[in-house]
């Protein structure tokens, strides 16, 4: 198992991981893939900074 840390929410990050991935494997199959992130501000909604708001749905979606 090969953990990967990276920006879920930002696309070239993605690309990247992508890359290290196939780079890591040498043309093997790839056998399983956990995706674990996440992320939550606590608080009342209504008082939540709408970019707060916005980063959360984006990471948790």
């Amino acid at each position: 198992m090969t953990p990967l840390q990276f920006d879920v929410t930002d696309a070239t990050a993605i690309g990247n991981a992508a890359k290290q991935v196939r780079e890591q494997l040498k043309g093997e199959t790839l056998f399983g893939l956990v995706n674990n992130a996440g992320i939550a501000f606590a608080g009342p909604l209504m008082h939540l900074p709408i970019n707060d708001y916005r980063r959360q749905i984006e990471v948790n979606s």
